[in-house]
């Protein structure tokens, strides 16, 4: 299978990504972590990794993520932060991403409609149009740094008998037109801006602003909400 390698621009920051894309792959954050802990390979910040068909998904907590081909955006993103920043950063990775992609969203339906679900899901009307899992990766150079991905699985074109869930939804199902590739660099730009402002924060939420968007945007906060307790 071809893979396409593009050149992003992170115009704000001065600097570039690059975005691979594969036809299909069983998961784009296991393909990083195949690549960076198995065979040392390093990577630029913000590098990404994307397909339209990813076979064997995960999201939180284990669950399957799994859908039609061509229907879905799966993209992870590289991401460093200072030894001295990781530990506080790290929670506010997934949650970054989410404020990126309803960042988004927002540039194409109108921004009421969507919410971020703690700790990492985006709701589309009060529906589940897309999940977030942030995993850290290990360290680099020795400790100066410590490494994460960032998987981002947005549901575009899942015809409603295909969903899978009844809490979800996709665009299309909700009247918005999107080629999956189209968003990537778009999210590759939003998450590299929320992270970097983190990263120069030394971690902290609220100097970097994100705990501020977060207050804004979050559908969970002031919701009843269930805790299940799984051992």
């Amino acid at each position: 299978m071809t893979v396409t390698v593009r050149t992003i621009a992170l115009t704000e920051l001065s600097a570039s990504s690059t975005l691979e894309v594969h036809p299909e792959l069983a998961s784009t954050n296991a393909m990083f972590h195949e690549r960076f802990v198995d065979k040392h390979e390093q990577f630029a910040p913000f590098y990404a990794i994307a397909t339209t068909s990813q076979t064997a998904g995960k999201g939180r907590l284990d669950r399957k993520w799994i859908a039609p081909p061509g229907c879905t955006l799966a993209l992870s993103v590289y991401a460093e932060f200072p030894a001295s920043a990781a530990q506080r950063a790290m929670g506010w990775v997934s949650l970054s991403a989410g404020l990126a992609l309803r960042e988004v969203l927002a540039s194409r339906i109108d921004a009421n409609r969507i919410g971020i679900k703690w700790p990492n899901d985006v709701q589309l009307d009060g529906a589940k149009v897309a999940g977030i899992l942030g995993e850290l990766l290990g360290v680099v150079d020795g400790g100066r740094a410590f490494a994460c991905v960032i998987g981002i699985g947005v549901n575009t074109g899942i015809p409603a008998d295909q969903l899978p869930t009844e809490q979800a939804t996709s665009l299309q199902l909700k009247g918005v037109a999107a080629d999956p590739l189209d968003l990537a660099p778009e999210l590759i730009r939003a998450i590299a801006r929320r992270l970097t402002a983190l990263a120069d924060a030394d971690g902290d939420a609220d100097a970097s602003g994100l705990r501020d968007e977060l207050r804004q945007h979050c559908s969970t906060i002031g919701a009843d909400v269930a805790l299940s307790l799984i051992h």
